[in-house]
């Protein structure tokens, strides 16, 4: 999976920007289960029930965070969990027509360019780039750089 935002009413982006992880940012995609998270925090802080002042062992106290617990504030962030939990969450992806053109234009072969459209067709994240691999080995092997500025080499990949 490529880049993937999230975009709420309170005005918070989150991104994504490791490539094939572990799929986290794109299930909070779907509203359903972002309200469910905000709801579990919601209830982690104690929102609307008797509880700590301000944080305690049971919302955001841990052993590990013992130095900033005079920093901690249970009731800073209520009220922005509370707005957005009834958020509508849309997954926004870049404009892939600039990006498949230029990937088109480098294709070689028809097998590529069929490729490259069932990849958008079936609406998967386009490759970062085209003949990459390919123009790499270019660069070392040894034939190419035998005969590069004389004969004109075609490199294939199988």
């Amino acid at each position: 999976m490529g880049s993937a935002a999230l975009m709420l009413a309170a005005g918070a982006a989150y991104v994504s920007r490791r490539r094939g992880g572990a799929g986290v940012l794109a299930s909070l995609c779907e509203t359903p289960r972002w309200q469910m998270v905000m709801t579990k925090a919601l209830e982690l802080l104690h929102d609307g029930q008797e509880g700590c002042q301000k944080a305690c062992y049971d919302c955001l106290c841990t052993f590990y965070n013992q130095l900033d617990h005079v920093k901690l504030d249970r009731q800073a962030v209520l009220p922005w969990l509370r707005r957005v939990q009834e958020s509508v969450v849309e997954r926004q992806r870049p404009d892939d027509n600039a990006r498949f053109e230029a990937l088109w234009t480098r294709c070689q072969s028809d097998l590529e360019r069929l490729m490259l459209t069932a990849i958008r067709e079936a609406g998967l994240p386009l490759p970062l780039a085209a003949q990459k691999l390919i123009d790499a080995a270019h660069q070392v092997c040894p034939y190419s750089n035998a005969t590069r500025g004389n004969i004109d080499v075609n490199i294939t990949l199988a």
